[in-house]
């Protein structure tokens, strides 16, 4: 069964509050919906922000019996994201010194998000977008205006809820006590989900929940929709014919069926 995402033809579901936690729970309720029509060996296969919402259900739901992620975050998000940045950027011509900068200050933005407990995150953020912009060296600092106009973007994207709940997820959470069968599965160039990093993380938490019925595989030329490519930019994507290699969908249809 495939469902639509929020909002898709007559649904009104999207809304400036919806988080993973939310989808989580549309995910949970399709599962419930089948064990309702009779099944009984039901799986959830979930690509990218989907790859955690697998397991987030499935460590709730014993009605889920394996999970197979493409693409799933393997480590806390907020190291997820500097890594997808770093990469990013790298492919992008980004300067070393330019992508240390980034990441200096994402991380420190992602501290603020994910510890915050005061009454005004959108003022602290920007605060910190703008004191971070400002010690920019002379060629790379933009003009009062560009900083206020940055500033202001990025503090207003920082504070909707999705990005507040997402930046404090940790996998392991969920990863650590899944006994079912995982197939988890990602792309070498890979820009946004790093396969080494994530996949590892999977493995590192599916062992501490002593699963033995879990396989890791890294697919290589791969990018993040399990396309065969180049570059595994975003830009790339669109370019590329090919929907998803056919080698990623013969190993998902051979593990549901060997398992």
């Amino acid at each position: 069964m495939r469902v639509d995402d929020r909002g898709t033809g007559g649904s009104n579901g999207i809304s400036r509050d919806v988080t993973t936690q939310n989808f989580a729970g549309d995910t949970n309720a399709a599962v419930e919906f089948l064990a309702q029509k009779g099944f009984t060996n039901i799986g959830l296969i979930g690509h990218s922000e989907g790859g955690i919402i697998a397991p987030m259900v499935a460590s709730q739901n014993p009605k889920v019996k394996f999970i197979i992620a493409m693409a799933g975050p393997g480590v806390p998000t907020d190291e997820l994201l500097l890594l997808q940045t770093n990469a990013i950027g790298k492919a992008s011509g980004a300067s070393e010194e330019e992508l240390k900068s980034d990441a200096e200050t994402n991380r420190k933005l992602y501290a603020l998000v994910k510890n915050y407990s005061r009454t005004n995150l959108k003022e602290e953020v920007k605060k910190m977008i703008v004191e971070s912009m400002q010690q920019l060296s002379k060629g790379q600092l933009p003009d009062a205006a560009a900083i206020e106009q940055t500033a202001e973007k990025e503090s207003t994207q920082a504070v909707i809820p999705w990005f507040v709940y997402f930046i404090k997820i940790n996998p392991d959470a969920y990863w650590s006590k899944l006994k079912i069968p995982v197939l988890a599965i990602n792309g070498t160039k890979d820009l946004q989900v790093i396969s080494k990093e994530n996949l590892a993380g999977i493995k590192a938490s599916l062992e501490k929940a002593k699963n033995k019925k879990f396989e890791i595989v890294e697919f290589p030329n791969l990018n993040h929709l399990f396309q065969e490519a180049k570059t595994g930019t975003i830009e790339e994507y669109g370019q590329l014919e090919q929907t998803i290699a056919p080698q990623v969908l013969d190993k998902m249809s051979s593990w549901i069926l060997n398992r």
